[in-house]
């Protein structure tokens, strides 16, 4: 089963506030005594080798970029097995042979349809985009339906978990604002919300960003949170660039941008590690540079 998690749909017209963080669901499955330490295994996707240009790089053309190759389970798989079926073979194999501390899951990242602050940044251009429009209220959309409603998922269906910590890297920009709790239910009712989700944005902080090291924090404590709670190998999560450029740092996975509605997978081995990791202390939001007036629109093109 492809188990789903979305990251906490974001909207340009809601108001909200600026407090502190919610608390994260915990993750039962770990030791207080231990931490999870993510690594990337490589040699399995196109996508973890250094030759690999991300911007040339179409996953659709390359069955997701799973390199067409043998395994060392392949004795136990019928002649008539697909690529993915024999890697499916292995990844169990691997989680039956590992110890109770190692778990071995691969994780679908993808990155969400062309929204209409993707197409508005490319219209104004990035500086005007930045200082002026970013901070104004505008439209938002979702892509999560047309992307799995098609999928032959009678025994499974798509009900995707919201959860907060999933979300982009929190700018001034309101396309970073989400929603409250009430207007997500109502918008999407057949998606699970995860405990402890707060009825408005806590996190969101009008003209302040928050800093990459702070992102990969949560980044952390949410991937905790599903490695340590949800027992299912195959995994997907919906996001945004930067997001997903978070997740991979934390993974140990190297820089790989994803255009528009593009997906990558990851094989990730997580080890429960006696001890407690290098703290990692938090900053505050810094502000963001801004406008007071409008920037002159782009000339019209035939």
């Amino acid at each position: 089963m492809l188990f789903k998690y979305i990251q906490a749909i974001s909207w340009l017209s809601v108001t909200c506030t600026a407090n502190s963080a919610p608390h994260p669901t915990s993750a039962p499955k770990y030791s207080s005594l231990g931490y999870i330490k993510y690594s990337t295994v490589p040699g399995f996707f196109l996508q973890d080798d250094n030759a690999t240009v991300p911007g040339t790089f179409d996953y659709t053309a390359t069955n997701f970029g799973l390199i067409n190759r043998t395994y060392p389970t392949d004795n136990g798989c019928s002649d008539s097995f697909t690529q993915w079926q024999k890697f499916k073979h292995y990844v169990t194999a691997l989680n039956i042979r590992s110890g109770k501390d190692v778990d071995y899951k691969v994780v679908f990242l993808g990155r969400h349809g062309e929204g209409y602050h993707n197409v508005a940044e490319s219209y104004y251009g990035t500086p005007a985009w930045n200082c002026y429009w970013s901070i104004r209220d505008g439209n938002g959309t979702s892509t999560a339906n047309i992307t799995f409603s098609q999928l032959p998922l009678s025994l499974h269906p798509f009900v995707p978990t919201v959860k907060e910590l999933f979300r982009e890297g929190i700018s001034g920009h309101t396309c970073d604002r989400r929603g409250n709790k009430t207007y997500i239910h109502n918008a999407f009712p057949r998606y699970t919300i995860e405990a402890g989700f707060s009825e408005e944005d806590l996190l969101f902080k009008p003209l302040e960003s928050e800093v990459p090291t702070d992102q990969d924090i949560r980044s952390k404590t949410v991937l905790d949170d599903v490695f340590g709670s949800d027992g299912h190998t195959w995994l997907s999560v919906t996001s945004h660039s930067g997001e997903i450029a978070s997740i991979l740092r934390v993974l140990g996975h190297r820089t790989f941008s994803l255009n528009t509605g593009a997906v990558i997978p990851v094989l990730v081995k997580a080890e429960t590690v006696s001890g407690t990791p290098v703290s990692t202390a938090t900053v505050p939001y810094t502000s963001i540079s801004t406008c007071s007036t409008q920037p002159p629109l782009p000339s019209a093109t035939l």
